[in-house]
């Protein structure tokens, strides 16, 4: 079968295993989310964090709604979050 699918006979290699950096970013988006959630539904109303990453003057929160995407960038804080900028 796999010789008339065109596909390896000894099937297709294993997968690979996430990449470290990827793996921190995850685990990284998981834990601020909870923190962020308050912000997030103030900024933009109905939507949800997009992507979390670092930068350099702060962390860039990413908020989809509606298929659109909404860009921040916020200091962490020692108090209360700062927002530093919106991308557009």
């Amino acid at each position: 079968m796999a010789i008339e699918l065109g596909v390896p006979v000894k099937g297709y290699p294993a997968p690979l295993p996430i990449p470290r950096w990827y793996q921190e970013r995850i685990w990284l988006e998981e834990a601020i989310i909870p923190a962020i959630a308050p912000l997030v539904a103030e900024l933009v109303q109905g939507g949800e964090v997009h992507h979390v990453l670092p930068v350099s003057d702060g962390i860039l929160i990413a908020i989809e709604e509606d298929e659109k995407l909404y860009k921040y960038v916020f200091q962490p804080p020692a108090g209360d979050w700062k927002l530093v900028r919106q991308i557009l």
